[in-house]
């Protein structure tokens, strides 16, 4: 499969597309982290993020599964993770994702205010 043409970097859909060749390319740019398993995890994860799309009408109505109880909330700037984001991560490794711990997905979780 050809690599898709976004600018520098791929969005969205486009970044399921990505090819070996992509991930050549993308090791030797010097302007992003070059990890093998990360940039192969970013590839599968867009891929696994298009079938949960399909299944569930949207990432956000997936994610908005995992709204913590207000009673299990931090205080604000006290935590790097919730009983929310722990369940998230692990129900995203059980589908396949990659680099998706619970402190990683806390962020997006916070920043929506589902955590």
């Amino acid at each position: 499969m050809d690599e898709p043409s976004a600018g520098r970097y791929a969005v969205g859909p486009a970044v399921a597309r990505f090819d070996q060749r992509g991930v050549e390319r993308l090791l030797g740019d010097a302007g992003i982290v070059r990890h093998r398993g990360k940039i192969e995890a970013v590839i599968n994860n867009a891929r696994l993020a298009e079938d949960l799309i399909e299944r569930e009408g949207s990432l956000a109505a997936f994610v908005w599964h995992y709204e913590p109880d207000a009673a299990d909330l931090a205080e604000p700037q006290t935590a790097s993770t919730s009983p929310a984001s722990v369940a998230l991560s692990k129900d995203l490794k059980k589908r396949g994702w990659k680099f998706v711990g619970p402190t990683t997905v806390f962020a997006p979780q916070v920043l929506v205010s589902v955590s």
